[in-house]
């Protein structure tokens, strides 16, 4: 069975098997929501009352985190009935539109490279690395709603971004999102194909490593593709599973 969820937290992720970060980003925006259907979350429950899985449906814009228990057939005729856009998981489920994957890492170390030169960016000055991000990135938003959505999470201590400054441009950058009280995800690592292999996204990197560690974030996640697995090793990152996105 699939309904509406009255609530979700990372502890009820944790003692059924669901905590990942793409359980930590439903409860993460569960918790932004400024309206009370600007997000949808949806549990799967069996037939003895546990909870298998957990939906986020955000604008057709789909979130799943389940565990070895779900009903995947229940599943993939519940996320054609509501539609969708496009749907990440971290089980392969074989929807029938372009897939994507790769894996889902976890840091590992407290050697934290700590001398470089990235800068944590303002809500203002965000908009100066959008650029950066819409050169680099296959599926990007526009800016306007790019800006709402990232500044809004800023404004609510969900989210922060860190860049490379070389002169009057942006190098390299990098953000934290979907912060709870146990987790958050790093993405949008990228850098300006006139500076890379300079060291600049291992230095956005290992920023947002140390501000999340000064705050006391037990799990740093990062979702990325198979290519670039050995650069996050470097970092002390580890592998702990993998992801799964299907685009319509």
């Amino acid at each position: 069975m699939i309904k509406l969820t009255e609530y979700i937290d990372s502890e009820i992720c944790k003692a059924n098997s669901l905590y990942n970060p793409l359980s930590e980003k439903i409860v993460s925006l569960y918790n932004l929501r400024d309206k009370p259907n600007s997000v949808l979350v949806y549990s799967q429950i069996d037939d003895d009352g546990n909870i298998t899985g957990i939906i986020l449906n955000a604008s057709s814009e789909v979130t799943v985190s389940i565990n070895e228990k779900s009903d995947i057939n229940e599943l993939k005729d519940f996320l054609n009935c509501i539609g969708y856009n496009s749907v990440i998981l971290n089980r392969e489920i074989y929807l029938n539109c372009k897939r994507r994957h790769g894996f889902i890492i976890k840091h590992s170390g407290d050697d934290i490279h700590q001398n470089n030169l990235a800068q944590m960016i303002s809500s203002e000055d965000i908009k100066n690395v959008y650029p950066l991000i819409k050169q680099n990135f296959e599926i990007c938003p526009d800016f306007p709603e790019w800006y709402c959505d990232f500044s809004h999470k800023i404004r609510h201590g969900n989210a922060e971004m860190t860049a490379v400054k070389i002169d009057d441009a942006y190098a390299s950058c990098a953000a934290y999102m979907y912060k709870t009280n146990y987790s958050a995800t790093i993405m949008s690592v990228c850098t300006d194909e006139c500076f890379r292999n300079k060291g600049y996204a291992r230095d956005c990197v290992s920023k947002l490593v140390y501000e999340l560690k000064e705050k006391n974030v037990e799990d740093i996640f990062l979702l990325c593709k198979e290519n670039v697995i050995d650069f996050y090793k470097k970092l002390k990152f580890e592998i702990i599973g993998r992801w799964y996105e299907y685009v319509q």
